[in-house]
């Protein structure tokens, strides 16, 4: 009779949570194998050269070659995707294709791969669903050079303007402050932005800090069309400035009235 096999189901996982693989090569996720996933590594590093989802891809198939090749256990390589925008939706995008994984390999243990980007979310919602053994983040290796510094800081920077996730804080509070101050110009309000753009600065970095932009976005199906939108902004705004103007009318008409001026007659 047999000895009955001992090794164990062990899943070496690859996370995207912002979905580049998706975004840059059009490939369905989950992605279950070796071969589909060097397909896929390939694919996005040609997509994108820079990409680090390319890297952590290819660090985990040389994990899974390795492991595979010294025969203690039984490994299989697969590779999950959030969403590019990011909040609940990534988050249940992974649960989802996790899930999908686990049914097709069932295993109580996994070794994460990543690239460091947004482990503070990835890891909770791993360890929900299976035991996290072992942890290896890449990090890819630059030279110290000053030219090589400099590119990697332009790299940065085109990620903060053109990456949707990082965009709409790096653009859109600076866009907002400039229609403030448009607004502010036009009804001759300037020396009030000392008063307005430190509120609007600070309710920003209020909803960003405690996460409240990620609850209002789940929430984004119940919000007008855009045209819609941004009718609603300048008119919220229009009448912001309104109130500040009577305000201001008023306390500049009372100065104006003698002190012992006889009551207006009804």
């Amino acid at each position: 009779m047999a000895a009955p096999d001992s090794r164990r189901n062990i899943l070496i996982l690859c996370v995207d949570r912002d979905n580049d693989i998706g975004r840059k090569t059009g490939i369905e996720t989950p992605i279950l194998g070796r071969d589909a996933n060097l397909e896929a590594a390939s694919r996005l590093a040609l997509a994108d050269p820079e990409e680090a989802d390319a890297n952590a891809m290819f660090a985990a198939i040389s994990l899974y070659d390795r492991l595979t090749a010294e025969g203690e256990d039984i490994y299989q390589l697969a590779t999950i995707a959030g969403s590019s925008e990011g909040g609940i939706e990534a988050d249940r995008s992974l649960i989802n294709e996790l899930g999908v994984v686990l049914e097709r390999f069932p295993s109580r243990e996994v070794i994460l791969v990543t690239d460091g980007f947004a482990d503070e979310f990835v890891l909770p919602i791993i360890q929900s669903r299976i035991h996290i053994t072992s942890i290896r983040r890449v990090v890819v290796k630059h030279s110290e050079r000053i030219e090589e510094s400099w590119a990697i800081f332009l790299r940065y920077m085109k990620t903060l303007f053109n990456d949707p996730h990082y965009s709409r804080f790096s653009l859109g509070v600076p866009g907002i402050l400039l229609v403030v101050l448009g607004f502010l110009i036009v009804f001759d309000q300037l020396q009030n932005a000392g008063m307005i753009i430190p509120f609007i600065v600070g309710m920003t970095l209020l909803l960003r800090g405690f996460g409240i932009d990620k609850k209002l976005a789940s929430l984004r199906f119940m919000l007008p069309p855009p045209e819609k939108q941004l009718v609603l902004a300048s008119t919220g705004a229009g009448l912001i400035l309104s109130v500040i103007g009577g305000y201001l009318g008023v306390v500049e008409a009372v100065r104006f009235i003698p002190e012992n001026s006889p009551p207006l007659l009804v």
